[in-house]
This record gives structure tokens, C-alpha cells and sequence, in this order.
């Protein structure tokens, strides 16, 4: 289980055996959210998935959640790329704001 990213207490990683479309999940405490990342016309669009037997993110953490994937979307991809293309760990990132 790699991890990706640590932002105000939320961790944002990827699990080893993940498939396509590209996506991360973000955890906090006992709660679990997954962020599938689309681009359509060459816009992103972050999608939220519950994650089965977890408790997900409403209101405040969810738009926190939401912001920081859209300002690190290019990482999130290029540490995607990383982690299941080429086979590295990608780095880990402790973020203490956003872009």
C-alpha cells in the first residue's frame, strides 16, 4: 500500500493491486474514500467512491479532499504512472498546504 500523499491528517494512497480508471483512496482515522480521477474535453473531473465496510467524507472533508486532488492531480497521475507502469515506489509527500 503505497502512500502518496499525508495533507492535514488525511493520507492519500494506492493499493497494490489496483486497476484502471486511475484513482487513490484517502483515509482519516477509521473513514475511506476513493477519488477516480476522468478527464473529459481535456477536463478533470474527480468522481467519489464509497469504499466497501468504510464510513466516507461529507461536507467540509469532502470539499478539502476534492481541492487537494484537483491542485495534485498531475502528481497523483505521475506517481499512478510511477507505482503501476514502471514498477517503482513512488515518493511520499507531506503536504502542510495546498496550492
Amino acid at each position: 500500500m503505497p502512500k502518496i500523499f499525508q495533507y492535514l491528517g488525511y493520507i492519500f494512497f494506492f493499493y497494490s493491486n489496483e486497476h484502471l480508471p486511475i484513482h487513490c483512496h484517502v483515509k482519516k482515522g477509521e473513514k475511506e474514500i476513493k477519488a477516480v480521477l476522468n478527464f473529459h474535453e481535456g477536463k478533470l473531473l474527480v468522481k467519489f467512491l464509497k469504499v466497501r465496510g468504510k464510513n466516507g467524507f461529507e461536507g467540509k472533508q469532502l470539499v478539502v479532499i476534492e481541492t487537494f486532488v484537483k491542485n495534485y492531480h498531475e502528481q497523483i497521475v505521475e506517481k499512478w504512472k510511477q507505482f503501476f507502469i514502471y514498477g517503482k515506489s513512488p515518493n511520499f509527500e507531506v503536504i502542510s498546504r495546498s496550492k
